[in-house]
Parts: structure tokens; sequence; C-alpha cells
């Protein structure tokens, strides 16, 4: 998983000058996520967001730029409102297995959620029309998971608990991947059940992977 400079502020509103303005903009984009998320892309038109939210479609294009800057907005909301529970995380004082278990168990959390799973459908379906969305998509989640691992394992090395050449960016890349993978392919692909308990086999096979390739040499 490369590291890129994952944006602090939306690339894909502008910054409104009143309070007005702002809360105008919240509900624009309250009301775009839902039906972006209920009819995708194709099937979502700036007509019914604004019949729904009220105002014109002059003011989806001053706060946003168009349909295409609206989704991408979307994207990094619903990314936001996914990640918040990861973000409160502290993995300051936990051991190695312990921190990537409470990590692990949140990323489950995540992608075994309705909403997510049609979150990442029309991630996927969007991105075929408009590839800017999966690069929103990939900035504002997998690369903060990304930057969540890698700091747990910057922390671990301090410690001396994760030897200092340790392929940290490797293992943070395989342990993401390999979660995302394993969900999406049971509950998008396959449509099963959400069923969380499917991964807890999987998420300890990875602590135990991590923990192997990570450990300081023992002689």
């Amino acid at each position: 998983m490369p590291k890129v400079s994952v944006a602090t502020k939306s690339q894909h509103k502008k910054v409104p000058a009143t309070e007005r303005g702002r809360q105008r903009q919240q509900q624009l984009l309250h009301v775009a996520c839902e039906h972006f998320l209920k009819h995708g892309y194709a099937a979502t038109s700036l007509d019914a967001i604004v019949t729904e939210a009220g105002g014109s479609k002059a003011a989806v294009y001053h706060h946003f730029g168009g349909k295409q800057a609206l989704f991408a907005a979307v994207i990094e909301q619903l990314c936001a409102e996914f990640l918040a529970q990861l973000r409160a995380i502290d993995v300051s004082g936990v051991t190695l297995a312990d921190g990537l278990r409470t990590i692990l168990q949140e990323l489950v959390n995540v992608v075994a959620n309705a909403r997510h799973v049609a979150f990442y459908r029309l991630v996927i379906a969007g991105s075929k029309r408009f590839p800017e969305a999966g690069q929103t998509w990939y900035e504002h989640g997998p690369m903060v998971w990304f930057d969540v691992f890698m700091r747990l394992f910057d922390i671990q090395e301090r410690k001396g608990q994760i030897r200092a050449d340790a392929p940290k960016a490797v293992v943070a890349g395989i342990l993401f991947d390999a979660v995302l993978s394993f969900l999406t392919t049971q509950f998008v692909i396959l449509g099963r059940p959400i069923d969380k308990r499917l991964a807890e086999p999987v998420i300890e096979a990875l602590i135990t992977m991590a923990q192997s390739r990570l450990a300081p040499s023992c002689c």
C-alpha cells in the first residue's frame, strides 16, 4: 500500500463564508449521501437532491462545482463517518497484539456494516464513470487505516517490540487488504448475510503473521 498524502480539508467543496452557508452546504451533502447510497451515481440526479434538500441546482454548483465534485465530497463525508471510531483509538499504551486486534476488529465493524456494503458498491460502480472517486476513497479510507497501523508500529518499535528494519509498510498493507478482501468477498460479491464472527480466525491468523514478520531478532 503506497503512502500518499491525505488531505486534511475537503478538496471537493468550498468553505462557505457564513454559518447559514455552511448549514446549507451540509444539508445538501447529507441528502446527497443518502441519494447516492440508495440509487448509485448514474441514477442520482441533482434535481432530486435539491428537491429534498431545498434550494436550487445553482446552490450545488456554488458549493461543490457539479455532480462529480459532489460525489467526491459524498465519498469523503462517508469515509469520515465510517472512520470516526477508528480515529478515537489510542494505541499508545497497548501491546502489539492487542493494538492490532483493536484496529482489525474496528475494521470488521466498519466493513461488516450494511451501510458500508452499500457504500463500497457505490464506490466501485462510481469509479467506472468517475475515476477520481476511487482516488478519493483511497486517500480518505484505506490510507487512514494505513496511518493507524503505522502509528502503532512506530510506537512498538520505540518500545523495542519491532525491529528497526521490519517491513512495517508491507505488513500494514497486508493486514488491511486481507480483511477488506475477505469481508467484501463474503458480503459484497457473494451477498452472504453479514456475520462479524467470520472474521475472528482471520484476525488471529493475521496477528500471528504480523508478529512473526515484525518481531526483533532473538539472538
